[in-house]
């Protein structure tokens, strides 16, 4: 359906009236359908799931997209001692 003659013309119109387009696919890396809509984008964000998505699925993902493509990458679900121990605004300066 991603790849099909309603959704190019949809894109199409829908460009007429609005500058940004975003569209939500499943995981470039996992499923194929999602790799075939990559001729239709001009940039991608890439979301990333702690404690699952692992670093080759990753690196399968920026392949697959081209890292030139890649405008930013939201990284979710991760607790706060797994993104960095002891960090704090409040802790820049102090003696």
């Amino acid at each position: 359906m991603l790849v099909s003659k309603a959704t190019g013309q949809f894109l199409e119109e829908a460009l007429d009236h609005f500058d940004w387009l975003i569209v939500d696919t499943p995981p470039v890396a996992l499923f194929p359908d999602a790799g075939l809509f990559l001729d239709k984008v001009d940039r991608c964000v890439m979301v990333l799931r702690a404690s699952s998505t692992s670093p080759a699925v990753a690196t399968k993902a920026v392949a697959a997209i081209g890292a030139s493509r890649i405008v930013g990458i939201v990284f979710n679900g991760a607790e706060k001692t797994e993104i960095a121990s002891g960090y704090g605004y409040g802790e820049y300066g102090e003696k």
